[in-house]
């Protein structure tokens, strides 16, 4: 254990046995001797680290160091980046059908940045959508423009096929 965690260990016993000798001699004659006693160990336990805080030059910072023992996992972080790029993907299928274009399948291809995901390529699979006319050049244009609205960026970062 580390210095800190041996001195509030300490503390810590000494209010419990402290507690349970209060409990045990409630109403004795001893009862505000013993009380006093452990007040005073307790008081004592809580000031002796001080004179060699002071000494060695105490730094708040040096409490909490914990020696570079935190690592950043990335596979964990590639799992959630994926997750929310998922979540996009859902998102712009759920805005194309509320807009009437229903079973479409999105594809998002995006920059991770911190927790800032960037879409820079979309695409769209319209093979299993039917949305009626032959025009088939307007309506991948309108589910293109549909999607850039969506998402935000430019008509020319989405395709769309099928």
């Amino acid at each position: 254990m580390t210095g800190i965690s041996v001195w509030i260990t300490s503390i810590l016993s000494v209010v419990v046995i402290g507690v349970v000798a209060d409990l045990l001699l409630h109403g004795n004659r001893m009862h505000k001797f013993i009380r006093g006693v452990f007040g005073f160990v307790t008081l004592f336990i809580i000031v002796a680290p001080l004179p060699s805080l002071v000494q060695n030059g105490f730094k708040i910072d040096n409490m909490f160091d914990v020696g570079g023992s935190f690592e950043l996992d990335q596979n964990y972080l590639d799992i959630i980046n994926a997750r929310k790029i998922r979540l996009l993907e859902k998102g712009v299928e759920d805005y194309l059908t509320t807009r009437g274009v229903s079973g479409t399948k999105v594809e998002i291809s995006a920059e991770v940045e911190g927790v800032t995901i960037t879409p820079k390529m979309v695409k769209v699979d319209m093979s299993n959508t039917n949305l009626g006319g032959n025009d088939s050049d307007n309506k991948n244009e309108f589910v293109a423009n549909l999607v850039s609205q969506s998402l935000g960026i430019e008509r020319s970062q989405v395709t769309v096929f099928g």
